[in-house]
Formats: C-alpha cells, sequence, structure tokens
C-alpha cells in the first residue's frame, strides 16, 4: 500500500453512528477491460490513473479491504454491506483467485455481517468454472448490455475492434439455464440508453427473449462541459425512459429501477420490494486499496480530483465517510439546483444525476443536460399514476407546483 496522502481532516461534526443502513464497496479488482465500449468513462473519460495501479488486485488488498469495513461497519453500527466486484472486467480474474476473495471476504466478516455479492460483467469469459464459483459464493450477475444487435455492436465491441453481441447473448442464456439451479445466476442486465432506438422492442427482447430479471439503465455519463452524446435532443432520451417504463408497468414481476426511482415518492404505487430513496454511501476501492468516491462522477473532473486520497490500511471508515467532499455529495442531492427551483417535477428528479449536472463554471449548480428529455419522461408518469386512479391531491403533494394538466 502507498501512504496516505492529500487526506484533509473529517469533520468532527458529522454524527454517522446509526445514520446508514447498508454500505455498498464496489471493488475494482481489475483496472483493465478485454473490451474497448466507445462511450466507456472509465478508459476514455480523460481519467488515466489508472495505467498507474496494478492490473488486478490481490488478494492481500481484499483482506485489507474486509478489515476495513468490518471494523468500520461495527463502530458505525452498520447492518448490511453490498459488495460489487466491477472493473475493467473482473472477470479477468483467475476463477480460483475470485473464489479465495470472496472465501477471505466472509472469513474477515465473521459474525459481524453476512456480504451479499454483486458483479458487473461483460459476461464474455463466462464458462462452467465461473459458473461453480459464482453459484458456490451465490454471486448475483448482472450483464453489461446496450439492447438488441445493430445498437450494442455499434458501442461495444472488443480491443480489435470486432462485435460482442453474438457472445453476449449466448453467455446471458447461459446464465438463465443454469438459474434454474442457482438463482443467483439469473441475469440483471445494465445498458447505456442511446437516443433515436425503439426501446419498446428492446425491453421485449430482454425481458421476453432472454428472460433477464432485472433491467437498469444509465443516461450517458457526460457534464455540460461534454453535451449530450452525438448532439440528439434530450427529449429523445425521455421518449426512450418513457418506453421502458411503460413495458415494464406491463410486467410487475420484473424490476426496473428508473422506473421504481420515478415512482419512489408515490408509494403506494411501488411494486416489490423497493425501499425508497435511502443514499447510503457508496465507495471505491481501486485495485491498489486507495479509496475513491463513485467513479461514474468522472465527467466531473476537476470537482472529482479535488477528492481525499488514501488507502484502506491507513484510513478507518468513520474518518472517510467523515471527509467533506461525502457532504458536498450529500448536499447536491438534498438541495436542488438553482434552475431546478420551482419546477414541477423537482421532487421526483431532484436535479438529476450528479455528473450530468457539472459544469467547470458553476460545478453541480446546474440542472442535468438531459433536463428537458427528464421532464418528458416524469409528466408521463405522472400522467400513467392519474390514468391508473392514484389519488389526484397525492400526486399534487408530490410535485413542486400546481400541474394543470391535470385538473
Amino acid at each position: 500500500m502507498g501512504a496516505t496522502h492529500n487526506i484533509t481532516a473529517p469533520d468532527e461534526n458529522v454524527v454517522l453512528d446509526g445514520r446508514y443502513q447498508q454500505i455498498e464497496v464496489i471493488l475494482k479488482v481489475a483496472e483493465r477491460c478485454n473490451l474497448a465500449c466507445s462511450y466507456c468513462y472509465y478508459f476514455f473519460g480523460g481519467d488515466e490513473s489508472y495505467k498507474d495501479r496494478p492490473p488486478l488486485m490481490s488478494l492481500d488488498t481484499i483482506v485489507s479491504t474486509a478489515r476495513f469495513l468490518r471494523d468500520g461497519m461495527l463502530d458505525l453500527n452498520i447492518p448490511t454491506v453490498k459488495v460489487v466486484f466491477h472493473g475493467g472486467e473482473p472477470l479477468l480474474l483467475k476463477p480460483s483467485v475470485f473464489d479465495a476473495m470472496c472465501e477471505a471476504i466472509r472469513e474477515e466478516f465473521g459474525t459481524v455481517a453476512n456480504p451479499r455479492f454483486h458483479v458487473q460483467t461483460n459476461a464474455l469469459l463466462i464458462n462452467d468454472r465461473w459458473l461453480e464459483v459464482l453459484s458456490k459464493h451465490q454471486v448475483n450477475v448482472c450483464v453489461s448490455i446496450d439492447g438488441e444487435k445493430a445498437l450494442h455492436d455499434a458501442y461495444r465491441y472488443d480491443r480489435k475492434g470486432r462485435p460482442t453481441f453474438d457472445k453476449t447473448i449466448e453467455k446471458i442464456r447461459l446464465l438463465k439455464e443454469r438459474a434454474s439451479e442457482h438463482p443467483c445466476l439469473k441475469p440483471s442486465v445494465l445498458m447505456v440508453l442511446r437516443a433515436g432506438y425503439d426501446y419498446r422492442d428492446i425491453f421485449k427482447f430482454l425481458v421476453d427473449d432472454l428472460g433477464v430479471s432485472s433491467v437498469g439503465v444509465l443516461l450517458p455519463d457526460s457534464s455540460h462541459e461534454d453535451g449530450i452524446p452525438d448532439g440528439r435532443p434530450a427529449e429523445e432520451y425521455g421518449d426512450a425512459l418513457w418506453d421502458l417504463f411503460e413495458e415494464w408497468s406491463r410486467r410487475p414481476a420484473v424490476r426496473f429501477r428508473e422506473g421504481e426511482k420515478a415512482l419512489a415518492p408515490f408509494s403506494k404505487m411501488i411494486p416489490g420490494p423497493f425501499t425508497g430513496r435511502v443514499r447510503n454511501p457508496v465507495i471505491i476501492v481501486q485495485s491498489d486499496g486507495f479509496l475513491s468516491i463513485d467513479d461514474s462522477y468522472i465527467p466531473a473532473k476537476s470537482w472529482r480530483q479535488s477528492m481525499p486520497t488514501t488507502s484502506v490500511s491507513d484510513t478507518t471508515l468513520r474518518d472517510w465517510l467523515s471527509q467533506p467532499i461525502f457532504r458536498n455529495i450529500e448536499g447536491a442531492f438534498a438541495s436542488l439546483p438553482d434552475g431546478c427551483r420551482g419546477c414541477t417535477w423537482a421532487n421526483m428528479c431532484g436535479g438529476g444525476d450528479l455528473e450530468n449536472r457539472y459544469s467547470s463554471e458553476r460545478g453541480l449548480n446546474n440542472p442535468s443536460i438531459y433536463c428537458n428529455g427528464l421532464q418528458t419522461y416524469y409528466e408521463r408518469v405522472v400522467r400513467y399514476l392519474a390514468r391508473n386512479q392514484y389519488p389526484l391531491d397525492d400526486i399534487m403533494s408530490v410535485l413542486d407546483a400546481e400541474y394543470v394538466g391535470l385538473r
């Protein structure tokens, strides 16, 4: 481990004891990838610090991380931990090493907590040995895929420029087949949205044809410095979200995270076990054991580069979560950008994802670059609630301003 540097004094006034119900740790167990997706924020987002870190995380770093988390959870009375194996591509590890990592994490936690394991993967390296290890440790598998063939292959290709859709589908079907014996293998999927595609057909394909259990989507990681990819109107992203929402509304057994988030203020309408917008902390552990804030903030370049730097061996979870940058993040989530005040949809939207709000001039004090699209989406969600007899007064109590469209 490297020595601590650039860490600031923790804010002693922050009350952390009992504050969080869960901590999510994203382990960058592989800081390399077998793909070269054109939109990848991690490798092509302007931060090349990954080149200075080990390609693969060591078992010693895993043990140090588990101890850091275990001691911190005991100290702060955090009852549960979600461990996400991430990258790059985490399956670049040998299955035997991944197996040993899971064993080590469980051993270090002992009776303190039962870690819930997840892996975010492009799935191309999955084979029988990987299926054995993943099922042994009850690792929930989420596969990165961007829809049907034309869309997926336009952005997700290997390092030689070859398309990956057919092999990805082959591996998803293999996971689905084995899920009858090991339910954790029933794949969920995560997509990066692209404007101009038919997401109704994409949702049907993923859920009805492939049988995935959960669909998650991400707006492209762009800030006000970058602009909307391909110069497409933001409204087209609202159209895509609504198409997914409407198809999801007909399949209540399927999870659709962005639909659940939109319905979170209207708790009577939320299907399944969604628990609302509790913002438990997310921490990143790089392959060298150094800590970071969520790397989805990479597009907010200068702001993210102001974060403190230290390793799991050189600090405590209490001191890390007491860093001012976490108050900055919580404050940005808890308060609206100036340009969002008085917006009808503010209580549903919250200003949008932080990376989409960033500009070098105003920091996070901007509406999302996808603002017009999000307004389109939330208006349609509210109309959906009204059509399904959700009490009009309850709808109006959630909206930030009178919406005459329902009167």
